[in-house]
C-alpha cells in the first residue's frame, strides 16, 4: 500500500507525465466516440483536438529534459495550448447554447456542376457545430473540454510557478 501511495505521489508531482497521460486519455476517448460509437465530430470538435497534440509534444520534451529553464518553457507552451483549446471550447459551447452564430458550413461552395456539388457534399462536415450529438451527465463534450482543460491549466500554472521559484540544486 505504501508503494502505491509513493507511485501515485510521484506521478502527481511529475507534471509532464500527468499532462501526457491526461491528453492521451482525452484523445483516445474522443477517437473511440468517433470510430466505435460512430458519432461524427463537427469542425470545432476537430479543432479542439489539435492543442492536445501540442501538449503531448511539449510535455514529452519537458519530461525528458533536466534543464529547468527548458522544462518551464515547455510547460508554459503546454499552458498556452490548453488555453487555446479552452477558448475554442467556450466558443463551441456558446454556439451549442445559441449564444453565437455557427459558421461551420459557411465555407461550402455552391456551383452549377453536379460533380462539384457532390464533392462539396462529400467534403462537408457531417455534424453541425450548433447541435449537441452526445452528452455525459447532461454536459456536452465541449463543456467537458472547458472543465477538464481548465482544471489541467490550474494544475499546470501551479506547477510552473512551483518550478520557477524552486531553488536550483
Amino acid at each position: 500500500m505504501q508503494r502505491l501511495k509513493l507511485l501515485i505521489d510521484q506521478i502527481l508531482h511529475n507534471t509532464a507525465l500527468v499532462l501526457i497521460i491526461c491528453s492521451m486519455i482525452i484523445l483516445l476517448f474522443v477517437y473511440l466516440i468517433e470510430h466505435i460509437a460512430g458519432i461524427e465530430p463537427c469542425e470545432l470538435c476537430l479543432i479542439q483536438r489539435y492543442p492536445y497534440y501540442f501538449v503531448i509534444l511539449f510535455a514529452f520534451i519537458s519530461f525528458f529534459t533536466n534543464k529547468r529553464v527548458i522544462k518551464i518553457v515547455m510547460l508554459t507552451c503546454c499552458l498556452l495550448a490548453l488555453l487555446t483549446t479552452i477558448s475554442y471550447a467556450i466558443y463551441h459551447v456558446g454556439i451549442e447554447q445559441k449564444l453565437f452564430e455557427s459558421n461551420c458550413l459557411s465555407n461550402l461552395n455552391i456551383s452549377d456542376s453536379m460533380e462539384d456539388l457532390r464533392k462539396t457534399i462529400d467534403l462537408a462536415p457531417r455534424a453541425a457545430c450548433d447541435s449537441i450529438s452526445w452528452t455525459i451527465f447532461g454536459l456536452s463534450l465541449a463543456t467537458w473540454n472547458v472543465i477538464i482543460s481548465f482544471i489541467l491549466s490550474i494544475y499546470l500554472l501551479f506547477n510552473i510557478i512551483r518550478f520557477s521559484i524552486k531553488k536550483e540544486g
